[in-house]
């Protein structure tokens, strides 16, 4: 996976992960109480990077822009905080439409066309649109605050996890 990697960041954090690999094999499901979630993946750490849960890539027919294509071509869900906390980057069979998770949007321009596909520990939302952007939706004031292109909010994600902090909306200044 990291040699077929075309996300720079991702790459190099993949890489890291290998170079002293620490795994373990997670099968994890929520409790019925808290909903369906589960989650079956690779567990990976390092010293110095922020590890995380890594599931396989899984066939899906959901439209997506070619960047995501490439990515969920490599990965599926990655999970970057414990099991059952918010926090990390969602797999193709989870992406939803902004407006279904919150609701109608006056503030945000086509809300209809912004997807969700990963959140913060704090509870902001990663978002993506079709014609290849990505940012943060924050839940405080309904607005998205954005990074700038997918590949270049994809490495922004990663190179966060190589300086071994949670991707959060307000670790950086975009």
């Amino acid at each position: 996976v990291a040699h077929r990697c075309s996300f720079p960041e991702m790459k190099r954090w993949l890489l890291q992960l290998l170079a002293k690999p620490k795994w373990k094999l997670r099968l994890n499901m929520c409790n019925p109480d808290y909903g369906d979630w589960s989650l079956a993946g690779f567990e990976w750490s390092a010293k110095g990077v922020r590890g995380a849960t890594i599931a396989l890539p899984r066939p899906s027919s959901f439209v997506l822009p070619k960047t995501l294509q490439s990515y969920y071509a490599l990965v599926d869900t990655v999970h970057f905080t414990e099991f059952g906390g918010a926090g990390g980057l969602y797999g193709v069979e989870s992406l939803k439409r902004l407006t279904e998770i919150v609701g109608e949007l006056s503030e945000v321009d086509q809300a209809d066309e912004v997807y969700v596909w990963g959140s913060s520990g704090c509870g902001d939302m990663l978002v993506f649109t079709m014609d290849d952007r990505g940012g943060w939706f924050e839940h405080e004031t309904g607005g998205i605050q954005w990074i700038g292109s997918l590949p270049e909010t994809m490495d922004w994600i990663y190179a966060e996890l190589l300086a071994n902090r949670e991707p959060e909306r307000d670790s950086r200044t975009f």
